[in-house]
């Protein structure tokens, strides 16, 4: 079923399909052209993370591409070992912020996410989980203004791989 701009969006509410992506995907085998996640990924549980990998595959076509986009903690980490600040704290998802006036503040900000994230990436292990699920030509790719949110790109990766 076809949603937006020709995506089906699959989430947990309010979507084309209401779906768990961790329960795997209702779609058949070999039959996606593309998938796209933009910030989602980072909130799910590492080892269910592998399965949905595993599942985006499965529905992929021979040469279907996945297209993803989550947030770069090395950045904030960087910052962290820097003595700077990533993100200030007016930048910070109200909800979300922490300010004890520590640096720590801003890597506690990307890690726990009010609760919200469960697991964190930067440029080496995102590239070697979508190997370890068995993605080939994985490599970052450029933001693409069509389906990238342009608020997030300062603190995002963008990552393309192939079935």
């Amino acid at each position: 079923r076809e949603g937006v701009n020709g995506w089906t969006n699959v989430d947990l509410f309010g979507a084309d399909i209401n779906h768990d992506l961790r329960n795997g995907l209702p779609l058949v085998d070999d039959s996606v052209d593309m998938v796209y996640s933009s910030h989602v990924f980072e909130h799910i549980p590492y080892q269910d993370l592998l399965g949905v990998i595993h599942e985006i595959r499965r529905v992929l076509k021979p040469g279907g591409e996945l297209l993803v986009c989550v947030p770069n903690a090395g950045l904030y980490l960087r910052a962290y070992f820097n003595n700077e600040m990533f993100v200030s704290y007016d930048e910070m998802f109200i909800p979300a912020s922490v300010n004890t006036g520590s640096g720590i503040d801003q890597v506690n900000y990307i890690a726990y996410l009010n609760g919200d994230h469960t697991f964190m990436f930067d440029e080496e292990n995102i590239i070697n989980i979508f190997k370890k699920c068995e993605f080939t030509n994985v490599d970052f790719r450029t933001f693409d203004p069509l389906i990238d949110l342009a608020e997030r790109d300062s603190e995002s990766m963008h990552i393309k791989a192939s079935k």
